[in-house]
């Protein structure tokens, strides 16, 4: 019973923003439990490793890893397999010199849900399975989770869950589904008093307003992220907002802004610092310091990601780690390294879009035009289906500052006019297109049918239909 008083409690810490604290309750409950509940145990410890994440304290996840692998009557094989995980990610700690003392395991997403009513406190930290390999297992997981979370009308979970879908969405490129659960995430955590997750819906949907070049949206919202973030030494959602706020500063063309709020991330003992995000991090500060004019630092900072996240065998972080050595290339290894950052897979739509963009830079640079041409008009092609202004805008100034006015913007698709939606809008706008009635969309949305049905009038020109009729089995994606 002690042990579930502990557990309570640090998951309502963890909730309230103070991921530290909460991981020292949650740890003071497993050892608690350690002899004689193995369930109990694996939820603890499993809860611990979210709250040590957040905290950015790799060295708590290897005690983590050493109480769920050390012997004792509480056997638990999913726990086991857990373990590994935490001791992969605990020997990432800055202080631990040389490459990780693991290789990280197969990421098994069905292991981390523990039940068939999902519980997302015992879920995988935020962006750990984009960073390991299992994102679209882990995605579709999510949307089912948060599917059946708000049919239990369950709006804590629900927030929690939210954040983790939200993070793996905008990171491969499904931003539109991202805003709108972003949003609704956001209103159910301030609702339920859950500041922690909040602040990471803040930071990620500023991470969003500054790649659709809304400036003002982002900094307005990575500010009220790092307000509760900075205090409670939340580092997963400082380095979310230093992210976000920083490529604001690059796509405003303020690239040695941008290099002083990323290098915060990535940067050893730096006031953003993040142990794992920091490789997120990576691709846009090494952009930031060669635009700058100074790629010695970006050297530094991929010599460091190398090495501590072993690349090579990590066919995940290919496409950035190809990008990263493309930019701070000369000569022909320069184009080589570029086709291998676009023939890696997993890239996102954004991340394609952007190689081509800075391939297509170099290419001009070194007067192969026609070839630059097609990298531009593929850089315009990928970011115009995000509407990520500011470097469709870069893609199409480049050929024109050389007097070349043959590149344009693709026209805008059908499917885009999904864009127009406000997220409230677009998250309806889905859910009728797939036959549900106005008092079962209310239900899963916690809104009045009455509501739903002002909101559908609203959309049906913005999509340039006049019924519900032809809005079923519209792909809204």
């Amino acid at each position: 019973m002690r042990a579930r008083v502990l557990g309570l409690r640090g998951a309502m810490t963890h909730a309230g923003g103070d991921p530290a604290a909460a991981c020292r309750l949650l740890l003071d409950g497993a050892r608690l439990a350690r002899e004689t509940d193995a369930e109990l145990t694996a939820e603890l410890l499993v809860t611990a490793a979210r709250a040590a994440w957040a905290a950015g304290d790799p060295a708590t996840l290897t005690q983590i890893a050493e109480l769920g692998a050390g012997p004792g009557p509480a056997e638990h094989a999913t726990l086991r397999r857990f373990s590994r995980h935490f001791a992969y990610l605990g020997s990432l700690t800055p202080q631990q010199p040389g490459p990780a003392r693991y290789r990280h395991p197969p990421f098994d997403a069905a292991a981390w849900l523990l039940s068939p009513l999902p519980r997302p406190w015992v879920w995988p930290p935020v962006l750990l399975p984009h960073l390991t390999g299992g994102t679209e297992a882990m995605t579709a997981a999510h949307r089912s989770a948060a599917d059946a979370l708000r049919a239990a009308g369950a709006d804590g979970a629900l927030a929690m869950s939210l954040t983790s879908l939200v993070a793996l969405e905008l990171v491969t490129g499904q931003w539109s589904s991202g805003l709108a659960n972003g949003v609704e995430g956001l209103r159910l955590a301030q609702e339920a008093g859950q500041p922690g997750y909040a602040c990471h819906l803040h930071a990620l949907l500023a991470w969003l307003a500054a790649a659709q070049g809304d400036s003002a949206r982002c900094r307005a919202l990575a500010e009220q992220s790092l307000t509760v973030a900075a205090p409670h030494h939340i580092a997963s959602a400082l380095a979310l907002a230093h992210w976000a706020l920083g490529l604001n500063a690059l796509a405003e063309g303020r690239p040695d802004q941008a290099a002083r709020l990323l290098g915060d991330v990535v940067s050893p003992g730096g006031p953003a610092e993040h142990f794992m995000v920091g490789w997120l991090v990576l691709p846009d500060l090494a952009e930031a310091w060669v635009r700058s004019g100074d790629p010695a630092p970006a050297r530094a900072a991929l010599a460091r990601f190398e090495q501590r996240a072993d690349p090579e065998r990590a066919p995940h972080l290919h496409a950035p780690w190809h990008r990263c050595r493309a930019l701070l290339s000369t000569g022909e290894r320069t184009s080589a390294r570029y086709e291998s950052a676009l023939e890696a897979a997993g890239a996102s739509p954004f991340d394609i879009g952007r190689t081509h963009l800075l391939y297509g830079e170099w290419l001009r640079r070194n007067r192969r035009i026609k070839s630059a041409r097609e990298h531009l008009h593929q850089a315009t092609t990928h970011l115009h289906m995000l509407g990520a202004r500011p470097w469709i805008d870069l893609a199409l100034e480049e050929p024109r500052a050389a007097g070349d006015r043959s590149l344009i913007e693709p026209a805008a698709d059908p499917a885009s006019v999904s864009r127009r939606l406000t997220p409230r809008e677009l998250q309806i706008a889905r859910l009728a297109a797939r036959g549900m009635s106005n008092s079962d969309i209310a239900a899963q949305l916690f809104l009045s049918p009455r509501t739903v049905g002002y909101h559908l009038h609203k959309l049906f020109p913005k999509l340039g239909i006049t019924s519900r009729t032809q809005l079923y089995g519209r792909d809204l994606s």
